[in-house]
């Protein structure tokens, strides 16, 4: 499993959805109306927690971190699909809430080696 910088994630996460605002959206939502959602309990896989995906984080699942697909990833370059514009968003509102919220991904990266 590739894991990301869970917050990281969310700001790209909602960069895409900010583009491209699903249905049940009226317009673009701000980033603080986001992060409240989320932690409100909306469970949309684009932001859910990685580790909510596995059956348990004690499984001899290899974790890899996403800043390093390219790298290990054995068939060359792989093509950057969905690439969204870094806009601007106070990534400190409600942070320690966030990383709360994300606190088994960040342990998933820690055994893959993040610092």
């Amino acid at each position: 499993v590739f894991v990301r910088d869970p917050i990281e994630r969310l700001r790209s996460a909602y960069q895409f959805f900010e583009q491209e605002p699903p249905s049940y959206e009226q317009g673009k939502i701000e980033w603080e109306k986001f992060v409240d959602r989320i932690l409100s309990g909306d469970s949309n896989p684009h932001w859910m927690p990685v580790s909510t995906m596995l059956e348990t984080l004690d499984t001899n699942v290899q974790v890899h971190l996403f800043e390093n697909l390219q790298d290990e990833y054995p068939f060359g370059n792989l093509p950057r699909k969905n690439v969204s514009s870094k806009a601007p968003a106070d990534l400190s509102y409600r942070e320690d809430e966030l990383r709360e919220f994300y606190a088994d991904d960040y342990l998933l990266r820690e055994k893959a080696g993040a610092v």
